[in-house]
């Protein structure tokens, strides 16, 4: 449990969120200073309230895992967010 509360430390991965390209699926496990340990994957996707500011959604589980089904459900949330938002 400690370990997966490092991973999760929000100014890490505000960091690496934040400065990423839009529209694009984030796979941090190969970023070592950030998630320490290999058998963590964090799958994520940014999600848009307005113009200048977002979200994201995220996994965080093990390196195998159904990505086929995983990548497709994240999209599926963040398109309904942004929607959410936008009413």
């Amino acid at each position: 449990m400690k370990e997966m509360m490092f991973i999760l430390d929000k100014r890490k991965l505000n960091k690496i969120f934040f400065s990423s390209p839009p529209d694009t699926i984030c796979q941090l496990n190969n970023q070592i200073r950030l998630i320490p340990y290999k058998q963590f994957i964090i799958i994520s996707i940014p999600y848009y309230i307005n113009e200048d500011e977002k979200g994201f959604i995220g996994i965080l589980g093990p390196l195998i895992m159904k990505y086929q089904e995983v990548i497709p459900l994240l999209e599926y949330l963040s398109a309904h967010f942004s929607q959410l938002y936008e009413k």
